[in-house]
């Protein structure tokens, strides 16, 4: 792969370079079987792979992967960033593990599989623009557990100044600024729940002058007037260790319960393969109170009308999305919606990244070889980012169609040399490319139709503003 051949500086040590066994594994990452895209696996496809070789430059080698990791996102800055409404997104992913040795492993919640799991916990920054967008950041949760254990961190080989112990919203933090030094442009941060409920972690967002959409819990407290708390005791003179508001606070979802079905709009978002994507949506100006301090921040309300909720079997209506902004008062909230309704863009990196490029096959346990493998999978995802943006969408009769991720690791499970087997057929592959996005065309359409019959039969006309 040629172009390894730009980041070969990063894998070279005081005695040697990996760089051959680098191009290996990336080629494995792109070749092996999806689910499967493990060492053993890498080595049944690849010609030329040394088995012993690559594992020891990921396992063991000392290259140092977060030089590579800067490297991507400042590349991914060149595709994507600085671009109107440029957004870093924050969000974490669980990888389910057996045992109790890999690095980070302990039972907690893991989303995939819906419940509290043995699994590792990795923080994610993706840089986003529109519907493309790449991961630039992936840091391993530690738990408090093995930030206690020095033994246990030994055997990992956990540097002494990683296992100090960092709620995930303190790593995200931290991975924010991280990109703002490397020069990163983006507007705003976008995040989830799990995230946006961490009040201690949007106010230290908002002291270094960060703008975000983030979405926070239905239990979310604000004031819809200036709570100003009363600072007075029950002594003259003396002040209430807890001030207490003068106006009482009330919950998002009450909130938005109460609003008539006249004060929600309608916003089509974006077009998309399926048809627009469209919501119904609130924007108010709140007081939010952290301490003694209070801030006037927007909040959102939205609903897919597409996407419900189902409790006991039953379906319950549209699921509801609280965020809150920290935008100045004249941004126009249709944005700051948007930018919450797209924050899901991350899931797509990380769908590609287990789907296309083995994000989550790997099979080591130290502290090191996970880094290398997330780095080299960071490198993957720029690379097939870069790609579909430069790769023309084929014309059909429907219009242009766009090319997936899988469609690039399509052709180049076929193109990269394999190990027992000549050069490809290029127009047997330009026949099984072609089959492939008529059936995904076909697909799309019957999607359309599907959506169209489902959804009211009118709608505004109010588009996101260019």
């Amino acid at each position: 792969m040629s172009y390894v051949k730009e980041f070969t500086r990063f894998f070279h040590t005081r005695s040697d370079s990996n760089a051959d066994e680098v191009r290996a594994y990336l080629s494995g990452l792109m070749q092996a079987k999806r689910g499967a895209k493990n060492l053993e696996r890498m080595e049944e496809h690849v010609p030329d792979f040394n088995y012993q070789a690559v594992h020891n430059t990921i396992s063991h080698s000392p290259w140092d992967y977060r030089p590579l990791m800067d490297e991507v996102a400042r590349r991914a800055d060149g595709l994507l960033g600085g671009a109107p409404h440029c957004r870093l997104v924050i969000d974490d992913t669980a990888f389910a593990k057996k045992g109790d040795c890999s690095v980070g492993v302990a039972p907690m919640y893991n989303g995939r599989l819906g419940k509290i799991e043995n699994s590792q916990n990795a923080v994610c920054t993706s840089l986003a623009s529109g519907q493309r967008s790449t991961l630039v950041d992936i840091r391993l949760y530690l738990p408090k557990a093995w930030c206690d254990d020095s033994e246990r961190c030994d055997k990992a080989g956990i540097p002494e100044d990683q296992r100090q112990f960092l709620t995930k919203p303190q790593i995200a933090l931290e991975s924010v600024r991280h990109q703002r030094q490397l020069g990163i442009g983006f507007d705003r941060v976008g995040m989830d729940s799990g995230y946006g409920s961490d009040h201690p972690f949007l106010h230290a967002l908002d002291r270094d002058g960060e703008n975000f959409v983030a979405e926070v819990h239905c239990d979310q407290h604000i004031w819809i007037e200036a709570p100003w708390p009363h600072q007075q005791g029950t002594r003259p003179g003396k002040p209430l260790l807890h001030p207490k508001a003068s106006q009482p606070s009330q919950r998002v979802d009450a909130w938005a319960a109460a609003q008539p079905d006249t004060a929600w709009q309608r916003l089509k978002v974006r077009d998309s393969d399926q048809g627009w994507v469209e919501v119904s949506y609130l924007a108010q100006r709140v007081w939010v109170v952290e301490g003694d301090v209070q801030k006037v921040w927007w909040l959102l309300a939205w609903e897919d009308p597409d996407a419900r909720t189902n409790k006991g079997g039953k379906t319950t209506g549209p699921r509801r999305h609280y965020a809150l902004s920290n935008d100045p008062a004249d941004e126009d909230p249709r944005l700051l919606v948007a930018d919450g309704v797209e924050r899901n863009v991350v899931e797509r990196n990380f769908r590609d990244g287990k789907k296309e490029v083995g994000m989550a096959d790997y099979q080591t346990r130290g502290w090191l070889a996970w880094h290398h493998h997330m780095a080299l999978v960071m490198l993957a995802l720029l690379f097939l980012t870069q790609e579909r943006m430069h790769t023309p969408a084929p014309a059909t009769p429907e219009g242009p169609i766009n090319i997936t991720s899988g469609d690039i690791t399509f052709i180049l499970e076929r193109l990269l040399p394999r190990r027992g087997q000549g050069p490809p057929d290029e127009k047997d592959l330009r026949h099984m490319l072609e089959q492939r996005i008529e059936k995904r065309l076909k697909d799309q359409v019957r999607r359309r139709i599907k959506t169209r019959a489902t959804r009211p039969p009118l709608w505004p006309d109010e588009i996101l503003p260019k």
